[in-house]
């Protein structure tokens, strides 16, 4: 089983990834784009997570490779509250989509209120970023909202492996 983990920044992603990862015993990688994976050297079974755009050629790239596709969302007011509080300890976020629409610099030392949240918010880098999920979602084998993950993560993780119609080995 190979699973791709398509997905915008802070949607639980890597609670997910390691959740489904442990339960189905694979090894998981992550990157920040494509070409930072090696592709042809990956092991037959695994698990790759990564915030990136939906193309149909990337898609086709994926599917041709074995890989089921696992999207989470999450709430987007959840999704910028969170990165508004994340980039304040991760300088990686400017690497999320390979910068693109800019990055979380203004954040710095913004909050909830302010006006600098207010423009990220209403900007092309949020807009970008909370895209991903949404591109991903008609395309997945499985969409996990981050919200039913939370409420009930043992119940929606036995979903997601139903759904792939995979057994747990742990």
């Amino acid at each position: 089983m190979r699973i791709f983990l398509a997905c915008t920044p802070r949607t639980g992603n890597l609670w997910i990834r390691r959740v489904v990862a442990h339960a189905l015993a694979l090894p998981h990688f992550a990157g920040h784009k494509p070409d930072e994976i090696d592709w042809d050297g990956l092991p037959e079974r695994c698990l790759v997570a990564m915030h990136w755009h939906y193309s149909d050629e990337f898609a086709a790239f994926l599917r041709a490779r074995g890989f089921r596709i696992i999207v989470t969302t999450r709430h987007p007011m959840d999704v910028l509250v969170s990165i508004l509080h994340f980039a304040a300890l991760e300088p990686a976020t400017a690497r999320w989509l390979d910068g693109e629409g800019g990055d979380e610099g203004q954040l710095a030392h913004a909050e909830p209120d302010s006006p600098a949240f207010t423009q990220y918010c209403l900007g092309d880098r949020a807009d970008a970023l909370l895209r991903v999920s949404w591109e991903w979602r008609r395309h997945a084998d499985v969409v996990v909202r981050f919200e039913d993950f939370l409420r009930a993560p043992v119940e929606v993780a036995a979903g997601i492996l139903q759904d792939l119609g995979a057994e747990p080995v742990v």
